[in-house]
C-alpha cells in the first residue's frame, strides 16, 4: 500500500505480499543516495527494488491546481492505482487523534483501514498546515500500532527558526529544530525511516 498527500509527487510502495515483493523487503531498506532526487529518480530508485505500488491514497484541495497539473505524465499504469480525494485531511485535536476519533476525512484512519504491518507503506506528508500535519505526526509518535503500518516517511517539517524565514508563514514557536530532531529520532526508534526537508 501507499499513501500520499500532496499533488505533484506519486508516492511509491507496495505490498509485502505481493508475488516477488516479500523477498526484495530488505532492499527497501538499503541506503538511498544522500544528494536529493527528482521524482522520476525516486519512482525508479523503488522500481528497481522491485517497490510498485499497489494503491496511492493522496489528498489534495488547491483548486488553483488543475488535474492536468496533478497528474502530469503519470500513465495508466500509475493511474489505474490512485485514490484521489479532493478534501482536507481532518484529524480533530491531538488528544482525540491519540484516542482515535473517526473522521471521515482522516487519514490515520485511512492508514488503519488499508494497511496492514505485513505491507510497505511509504508517506509523503506535505500539507503546508502546521498544526495539522504536527497533529498526524505526534499521534504516529504516541501510537505504536500506527507506527507499524508505516515503514518510510517523508515530510515537510515547518517550524520555527528565528534565524531565517523560510516563507511558511505562522508557525508554532515551541515547534524548533530541536523539536524537529527528536521527533524524527522518535519516529526512527519506532521503526519508520523518517526523512525530512525544509
Amino acid at each position: 500500500m501507499a499513501f500520499g498527500f500532496a499533488a505533484g509527487m506519486m508516492v511509491m510502495a507496495a505490498s509485502q505480499n505481493t508475488k516477488g515483493h516479500a523477498k526484495n523487503a530488505e532492499n527497501a531498506k538499503a541506503a538511498f543516495p544522500k544528494e536529493a532526487l527528482t521524482e522520476a529518480e525516486l519512482k525508479r530508485l523503488y522500481k528497481d527494488r522491485c517497490l510498485e505500488p499497489d494503491a496511492i491514497f493522496c489528498w489534495e484541495l488547491n483548486k488553483v491546481i488543475t488535474s492536468s497539473d496533478w497528474w502530469g505524465d503519470a500513465g495508466p499504469e500509475i493511474r489505474r492505482k490512485v485514490r484521489f480525494f479532493e478534501v482536507p485531511v481532518m484529524e480533530g485535536e491531538l488528544h482525540d487523534a491519540i484516542a482515535g476519533a473517526r473522521n471521515p476525512n482522516s487519514f490515520l484512519q485511512m492508514l488503519q483501514l488499508e494497511a496492514n504491518p505485513d505491507d510497505f507503506v511509504v508517506v509523503k506528508l506535505d500539507i503546508d498546515t502546521p498544526a495539522i500535519e504536527q497533529t498526524i505526526i505526534a499521534t504516529i509518535t504516541q501510537r505504536p500500532d500506527l507506527a507499524a503500518l508505516i515503514d518510510e516517511l517523508f515530510f515537510e517539517y515547518h517550524f520555527h527558526f528565528d534565524g531565517l524565514n523560510f516563507g511558511w508563514g505562522s508557525v508554532p514557536e515551541p515547534i524548533s529544530v530541536d523539536a524537529a530532531l527528536a521527533t524524527m529520532h522518535r519516529l526512527r526508534e519506532l521503526g519508520i525511516r523518517a526523512h525530512f526537508w525544509i
